[in-house]
Parts: structure tokens; sequence; C-alpha cells
């Protein structure tokens, strides 16, 4: 049986695949720089095998599913998985609150968008599909608290907030497929593909979980 919107899906899953597989370029500096406290280390380490293995996973399906895997990265991964994230290791071990917050950014994306895609995937009986984004999402709810935990452990005045909101919002530019996207157009099409609005899902998305971690931010510590 031919696998419904399976061109759509490649793309996708693809991309998707690939954020997961890259988190450890925020991860393993946080984990140097908590490398004398166990219990912090113990939940980065789970953490960061957590995304290799939904990348796994993803690609796993890509594979064995869809026939595809994929050869070489694609433009918008060399501008910024390949360029950007690699330069701000540094900033992250040094700022370790700056790592934390983008983690947490993109886990409250990453649950608005795989609930989307499980949907999609319950709609068009793709029930392997929906399995694995129902365990992804399990973890990504857990990674969540996790990140929430560690930035409640920091006080921030309003300079330090402006300075963490700004690089929050370039961060946002990698999920950001609005009709002027610098990179995104073309996954763009592809949700369209599947029936899945990105202005209405994955912008105001990306808008929330961002608005969601500047309310954090800005919480006393405790």
């Amino acid at each position: 049986m031919p696998h419904p919107d399976a061109a759509a899906w490649r793309r996708v899953l693809s991309a998707i695949a690939t954020s997961e597989s890259m988190e450890h370029h925020v991860l393993q500096p946080l984990l140097l720089s908590y490398s004398s406290h166990h219990e912090a280390v113990r939940v980065l380490t789970q953490h960061s095998a957590d995304e290799q293995r939904h990348a796994g996973l993803l690609t796993g399906y890509l594979r064995e599913s869809l026939s595809f895997t994929k050869m070489k990265p694609t433009k918008s991964d060399q501008i910024f998985y390949h360029v950007l994230l690699p330069s701000i290791r540094f900033l992250v071990k040094k700022r370790p609150l700056l790592g934390f917050s983008l983690l947490y950014f993109y886990e409250l994306f990453s649950v608005q968008l795989y609930a989307q895609l499980r949907k999609k995937a319950e709609k068009q009986k793709l029930v392997e599909l929906e399995s694995l984004f129902r365990q992804i999402e399990k973890d990504e709810f857990r990674h969540i608290e996790s990140m929430k935990t560690f930035i409640q452990q920091y006080s921030t005045d309003r300079i330090h907030r402006v300075w963490l909101s700004a690089f929050l919002w370039l961060f946002r530019l990698d999920i950001h497929m609005g009709k002027y996207a610098l990179y995104n157009r073309s996954l763009r099409k592809q949700f369209r593909r599947l029936g899945i609005d990105p202005d209405t899902v994955i912008n105001k998305s990306s808008w929330r979980a961002l608005t969601q971690c500047r309310d954090l931010l800005r919480r006393p510590m405790q």
C-alpha cells in the first residue's frame, strides 16, 4: 500500500531528525559546565541520549517505510547547524542559562509540532508513525520539566533578559516558515501538503514557545 503524502513526509521528517540529532551542540557545553554536579550530568546525559534516539527512530522510519536516506546536508543545515550552532558553544559554556533557555524553547515548540504531526499520522492511519510521535512527545515533556528546573536556579536582571530574548528570537528563525522565511520556504510547502498550515500552527507555536520562555525568565529564582 503506497504511503500517503510520501514526498512531504520525507522532507518534514528528515528536517526534524536533523534538528533532534544536532541538539548536542547545546548539551555538550552544558555537560562540561556542570561536570561536578552528578545529578545534572545524569539528566543532561539522558537528554542527549534521548535526542539521538529520536533521530534514530525518525531516520529508521524514513529508511524502512519511505525508502529515504539523507545523503547530504541541506542549505539550511549548512547555515544553521554547521555554522551558527557550533559558534555559540563557547557562549553556552560560559553562560549556561543561554543553553537551558534555548533547549526549553525548542522543547516547548517541539511538543506542539509533534502533536500536530501525530494527529495527521492518525488521520492517515500511519500506526507506526503515530506511535513513534507518542514516544518522542513523552520524552520531550520530561525535558521541558528538567530545563524549567535548571532555569529556575538562575536570577536575571532586565538587561540579561533582553540579551537572552534576542538570542531566542534569532533561534526562532530556524523554525520560522512565514512567506518571507530565510530558508524554510520549501519546508513550508511540504507542511501545507500534509494539511498543516505553517502560519496558524508552526509560526504561532514557535511564538507561543518564545513567550513561555520569556515568562519563565521573568520569574524570581527558586
